[in-house]
């Protein structure tokens, strides 16, 4: 009896603090206690039936800076015909140098929309900079949680130097693939993470401040991580291993993957490092370049990229394992490598498709998005239900002007810091980089001043865009307008009323369709309303495309059979088909609303 009661001591004595620590634990989660580091998704403020990724989430992974994060709403209860798609990477998910709007998931969501523009397709941005495949193994059970139809994944090139990486700054911890998925989960209780503030400060109030250095710059520990060393290997180790969880939990959840090989600049981006066997076949593969041995170049260049030293590239292997892990029956593999490969001229790819060492011109971004639209068009939620696609006017992928000057202030950013000047200072990166900021505020266009603002004074994007599309409108340039409302949308996806204005402008001339399509598109997706999808059915048929208008009308028809725009154009369409005794039913039926009017 006493060994009993000693053995109940023990327990007691080892439950005691335990309870007090959960008790501890749920005050602290009553009291909301560093909610926002630790719950994924959120309610769009003033609008319970939209969640989207919360922007202080990404705090957990580093300390000093939060990056941005993409405002791509979805329904908090969808409607059993919603197609969701949430999509996991770093930087080039989330658009970098371009805002998010210009990044691949925008072109995946409009190809998708285009293709089913009476359902309603959510394609969900979840990318993040400086993050790697540690943040998609952390950010997998909420995905799982918003229960996606599918999920795309592009990621790998900072593996090395992103939160938690073998060779990072940020959170680095050594090689051990537990320790650091120990430390995210501890992250998930408010004890620890309010510890971890008392112990090292607050982990940042926003974004990362314009005038400090750069990502690229406050990433690297070691700048030396050589091929096939212990720190290479432990980057190949945990990437594996992660992707392989992230793989197994979303296969388990019955959850389809579309998984992008990686692509880089290999032509013109000389290798990063230090290593002299990079140095040597870059300079070969130069040379092979030049005298038109383009594959053996390719050969070559990929053989610096596998040896330079300092990691923001992925070296070649996980593209290996990338296209291995294609063999599950739930991952699909879209060869972006591939795809970059054969659109570059000579098969190198280099300065005509990438902003610097590996994130995507506009051309770029929009390629990777149709590759991926492709893919998913095979899904079997989608099949079955195609229209015909109505992007035969399709815009082109070309940024509105005021982020396509701010990505250039961007690239020109990171190009006067470390690593691509190496002996660069603070004070020097300043002046090299102040006088490209003052030359677009005072020599460049009127958009161009509004980039510089906005990049310099962290001016919200939003009064950029407005005061831009003003300005464009009082001048009667069209296409900026448009271009710029289109880009407001994306920060204001539930303003119906300003939707229903910038249509209603565009509509009113044809020359322009190709740049109203997409707005009536995405507003009819956005706002159901069937003024929209009145406005691109016009549009098919003032530009000959009976076929696309067709099944638009039909959709109008059937939730409102007596729109007088709908009786209109279905006139207009059987007329422009050739049958003319339904057309005349359909006229008989407009002049009987229009009379009652």
């Amino acid at each position: 009896m006493s060994s009993i009661r000693s053995v109940f001591s023990g327990l007691v004595a080892l439950a005691i603090p335990l309870v007090v620590l959960a008790l501890v634990e749920g005050g602290l989660r009553l009291a909301d206690v560093a909610a926002p580091r630790r719950t994924a998704f959120v309610e769009v403020p003033g609008r319970t039936d939209a969640r989207v990724l919360a922007p202080a989430f990404a705090q957990r992974y580093f300390r000093g800076f939060r990056p941005a994060v993409a405002f791509t709403p979805f329904s908090a209860d969808p409607e059993p015909d919603v197609f969701r798609v949430m999509v996991l990477g770093g930087s080039s998910v989330a658009g970098f140098p371009y805002q998010f709007y210009h990044g691949f998931p925008s072109h995946v969501e409009a190809a998708l929309q285009a293709a089913h523009p009476t359902r309603r397709i959510e394609v969900v941005n979840l990318g993040m900079t400086a993050v790697n495949s540690y943040t998609l193994w952390d950010l997998v059970p909420h995905v799982i949680d918003e229960a996606p139809d599918a999920v795309l994944i592009y990621a790998g090139h900072n593996e090395y130097y992103g939160a938690l990486g073998v060779g990072s700054a940020f959170y680095g911890l050594g090689h051990q693939v537990w320790l650091k998925r120990l430390l995210l989960r501890l992250k998930d209780l408010a004890l620890f993470v309010l510890l971890e503030d008392l112990l090292l400060g607050s982990p940042g109030p926003g974004p990362v401040d314009p005038q400090a250095r750069t990502t690229m710059a406050r990433a690297v520990r070691d700048a030396g991580i050589a091929f096939d060393g212990p720190a290479y290997q432990a980057g190949v180790d945990q990437f594996v291993a992660n992707m392989e969880a992230v793989l197994d939990a979303l296969g388990a959840a019955g959850m389809p993957v579309y998984l992008g090989t990686l692509t880089a600049n290999l032509a013109d981006q000389p290798p990063l490092g230090e290593a002299v066997a990079a140095a040597e076949a870059y300079a070969e593969g130069q040379a092979l370049q030049a005298a038109g041995d383009t594959a053996a170049a390719r050969v070559a260049f990929q053989v610096a990229r596998t040896y330079d030293d300092l990691r923001f590239r992925a070296p070649p292997v996980f593209n290996e394992h990338l296209r291995q892990f294609g063999a599950q029956e739930h991952v699909t593999v879209v060869d972006i490598e591939a795809l970059f490969q054969e659109a570059s001229p000579g098969g190198l790819e280099g300065a005509s498709l990438f902003t610097d060492h590996l994130h995507p011109t506009a051309e770029g971004y929009a390629l990777m998005g149709h590759a991926f639209a492709e893919a998913l068009g095979r899904h079997p939620a989608l099949q079955g239900t195609t229209a015909p696609a109505i992007l035969a006017l399709e815009r082109p992928p070309s940024p509105d002007p005021i982020d396509a000057t701010l990505a250039r202030l961007q690239i020109a950013r990171l190009m006067v810091d470390y690593p691509f000047q190496k002996e660069a200072t603070p004070e020097g990166v300043q002046r090299a980089f102040g006088a490209v900021l003052e030359e677009a505020r005072t020599a460049g266009t009127y958009t161009d001043s509004l980039a510089a603002t906005v990049f310099a004074l962290q001016q919200p994007m939003q009064a950029a865009l407005a005061a831009g599309m003003q300005r464009a409108r009082a001048e009667a340039d069209t296409v900026q307008a448009l271009r710029l409302y289109h880009a407001v949308f994306h920060w204001q996806p539930f303003n119906a009323t300003l939707m229903q204005e910038a249509v209603g402008y565009a509509l009113g001339q044809a020359r322009y369709d190709s740049w109203t399509q997409p707005l009536a598109l995405f507003a009819a997706q956005r706002t159901g309303a069937l003024y929209h999808y009145n406005a691109l059915a016009a549009i098919q048929l003032r530009n000959g495309y009976t076929a696309t208008a067709a099944p638009l009308l039909d959709y109008v028809e059937t939730r409102d059979p007596s729109s007088a725009v709908m009786l209109f154009n279905q006139t207009r369409r059987y007329l422009a088909e050739g049958d003319t005794l339904t057309a005349r039913g359909y006229a008989r039926r407009y002049q009987e609303v229009a009379a009652s009017r």
